[in-house]
């Protein structure tokens, strides 16, 4: 059989071919061939065969195939599922716990004798498919690959096994349990996903303040990656939406006006020179002077920030961190233990990367042996860095060794986001100790902590949760 794989890496076996072991009394297995042998004189004379594993729970949806070879006296031919306990000398669909598509009415029956009409009838070279959909709880058939319709719902809590049913001589059928098929699987997954993904999105605009929360946590992102004016332009829409909903007319147009003052200042952010600032200064009240002249300043440092940032990000760490020190002020302590640390690690990092031995063996035993003697307790993580990057210095090719990994620019994103946290709790307040200098903003962390809860989930049994990918919902250009 075919696999899936399971939790812990485990690999679930999938359907492959009958089970001769499962059959009724009067069908002939061969592999994926079901012959009928008896008599076929009434429906006592009825058998069927089910494979040899059943679908997984864990998979959001399955889907096989059978072929009519032959139908043969009266085509009294069943396709479709069972349940375990399920009996082999009925038709699928006749017994609680199956569902079957017949041939020779196009009836379904789900669970008893009585069927609902259905669809066309089926007859030598036809193909049969069956579609379980676990997210949806549904069964649906095709005939030569043209979908039929949802058959039966409430289904897909418990195992099921594929399963084929005949019972007039000559009748036989191969079935089909791996691509290609003649229906377009892919199609299916791509509306099951579809499916899964608006049916989330709903769940979540359904609950309170969703669209506050997600604005929220843009704005924290926009702000954690130094896009401070885009972060703006976010809270002023939202304010001035929200003051347009709530208050009567007079004072919406007073918000608005204020809104308007806002956008006049974060317009001088953006474009207006610190020297052609000032002079706007002049035309000013005393009190609006003030203000904007402390935006103006605001904003220069967050300027310097963000360019120490990518100095950062393309390893220049004397850059870098000579703009932190501009942005800290000229009587602050030295920065952060972590983040001295850091720098020297990168520092080191960019030296091998030059080739250039010497200067990275100076790091090693100055600035990165000072600022390890005093991060005192380092974070795990930071210890295991710095012994990584010291030991790129014993290797004749640092970039294949076993540490090689230290001069990716995922190290220099580390290093990035450590000095911009320290450069953020000294334009916004707040503490330039260790533990508060994170290191991904609010929505990466989601975005992480959403990936290995819909892991947990699949490997929990949950379907659905393999149609949802959040790598779906990042934009590829």
């Amino acid at each position: 059989a075919t696999s899936t794989k399971q939790k812990g890496g485990r690999m679930a076996p999938r359907p492959s071919k009958w089970d001769a072991s499962r059959a009724g009394a009067h069908i002939a297995v061969d592999g994926t061939l079901a012959r009928y042998v008896g008599a076929g004189a009434s429906d006592r004379d009825a058998a069927s065969v089910r494979s040899d594993v059943p679908t997984s729970r864990r998979e959001p949806m399955y889907y096989f195939e059978v072929r009519v070879r032959s139908t043969g006296r009266e085509g009294f031919i069943g396709v479709g599922l069972s349940a375990s306990g399920v009996r082999a000398d009925r038709l699928p669909g006749w017994e609680p716990g199956s569902v079957g598509y017949h041939g020779d009415d196009g009836r379904v029956f789900v669970g008893g004798a009585r069927g609902n009409a259905y669809g066309p009838t089926y007859a030598a070279g036809d193909v049969v498919g069956c579609l379980l959909d676990r997210s949806k709880k549904t069964v649906e058939f095709f005939k030569n690959g043209v979908a039929l319709g949802v058959a039966a719902t409430g289904l897909g809590d418990e195992d099921m096994w594929p399963t084929v049913g005949l019972r007039t001589p000559g009748e036989e059928v191969d079935a089909v349990f791996a691509p290609p098929y003649v229906a377009d699987e892919a199609r299916m997954m791509a509306e099951a996903k579809r499916y899964a993904r608006e049916t989330a999105k709903a769940d979540l605009q359904n609950g309170m303040h969703a669209k506050d929360i997600a604005l929220d946590i843009v704005t924290a992102h926009l702000r954690h990656h130094g896009y401070v004016r885009a972060a703006r332009k976010v809270v002023q829409t939202r304010e001035r939406a929200n003051n347009t909903n709530k208050v009567g007319s007079e004072q919406a147009r007073t918000s608005k006006a204020q809104c308007k003052e806002d956008e006049e200042v974060v317009s001088m952010d953006v474009s207006t020179s610190p020297e052609e600032a000032a002079l706007e200064l002049v035309n000013m009240e005393a009190e609006d002077q003030e203000r904007v002249a402390a935006v103006v300043a605001a904003a220069a440092k967050e300027e310097k920030l963000n360019r120490a940032v990518e100095h950062a990000r393309r390893g220049e760490v004397d850059k870098a961190m000579a703009l932190l020190a501009e942005v800290r002020g000229t009587e602050a302590d030295p920065p952060p233990a972590r983040l001295r640390l850091l720098a020297a690690c990168q520092a080191l990092v960019e030296a091998v990367r030059d080739k250039d031995t010497q200067t990275a063996l100076a790091i090693a035993r100055g600035d990165l042996a000072i600022a390890a003697k005093d991060g005192g307790d380092a974070r795990v993580e930071d210890a295991e860095t710095m012994r990584e990057v010291v030991a790129l210095l014993a290797y004749d090719d640092p970039a294949t060794s076993p540490v090689g990994h230290c001069l990716a620019q995922n190290q220099r994103e580390r290093f990035a986001d450590a000095l911009r946290a320290v450069g953020w709790s000294v334009l916004h307040g707040g503490t330039e100790a260790e533990e508060t200098c994170a290191e991904e903003s609010p929505l990466e962390s989601i975005f992480k902590q959403t990936a290995v809860v819909l892991q947990e989930l699949q490997e929990g049994g949950c379907a659905t949760a393999a149609l949802l990918d959040v790598q779906d919902y990042i934009p590829t250009s």
